[in-house]
């Protein structure tokens, strides 16, 4: 199956350039970029036939409801009903989770724009491809917000001690999201979390967090052929 993943970067400041570049060297599958707080989503819409959607993380809130949240939303809910997977990482989980019916607010008090930052560590819920239930986890975690209430179409499948919905996946169409930063990279860490963090403490959280999307790429292509889109 050669049908491109688009790579959806909803960076207002600083694009994820890395990390895209790292998921094309790391899977050796074809991506395309694209980035709708500049550009809007007709380069999406354009797209013949992608594989599957990943939306990256944004320095804005899902609750601004800017113009190009509100097209981004609408495009990728309405292809996600359609059947084509879709993975949400933090600000994206939070928008397709809110376009689904969730609520998202702020973690806790603290004027602190990212309430966490640094490594987290999570428990699957359900099975996620190869990832099993009970299996624990880590990632980068950058955010300052996250679901407090999620529709009954959407089931939790990742917890932690600190976020509940760490991990969720919707019942009825192929949406997988995930609080944290699967995708981050070492240049990812230095520009996002700063204060010189030695890196290789982050090691695991990197190669776990490349599991996380494999298994996704992996959802992706065996939901498109049961779905009859391929």
């Amino acid at each position: 199956m050669n049908n491109p993943i688009a790579i959806i970067d909803c960076a207002i400041n600083d694009p994820a350039f890395d990390p895209f570049n790292k998921c094309v060297e790391y899977f050796k599958q074809p991506f395309t970029y694209h980035r709708p707080p500049l550009y809007g989503v007709e380069d999406l819409k354009d797209l013949d036939d992608p594989l599957a959607y990943i939306i990256l993380g944004s320095n804005s809130s899902v609750n601004d409801q800017l113009p190009w949240q509100v097209d981004l939303m609408e495009f990728l809910k309405e292809q996600c009903v359609k059947g084509y997977p879709v993975l949400g990482l933090c600000f994206g989980h939070q928008l397709m989770a809110r376009g689904f019916g969730a609520r998202i607010d702020r973690c806790n008090t603290s004027s602190e724009k990212n309430s966490y930052l640094g490594i987290r560590k999570i428990k699957m819920k359900e099975d996620f491809e190869e990832v099993l239930e009970e299996q624990e986890l880590e990632y980068v975690v950058v955010h300052g917000e996250e679901i407090k209430e999620l529709p009954d179409t959407i089931e939790i499948i990742a917890q932690s001690p600190e976020i509940q919905f760490e991990g969720i996946r919707h019942k009825d169409f192929p949406f997988v999201g995930f609080q944290g930063h699967p995708e981050a990279t070492e240049k990812f860490v230095l520009q996002e979390i700063g204060n010189s963090p030695d890196l290789s403490n982050y090691q695991s959280a990197f190669q776990d967090g490349f599991f996380l999307i494999s298994n996704f790429i992996s959802y992706a292509k065996r939901t498109r052929q049961l779905s009859g889109l391929t």
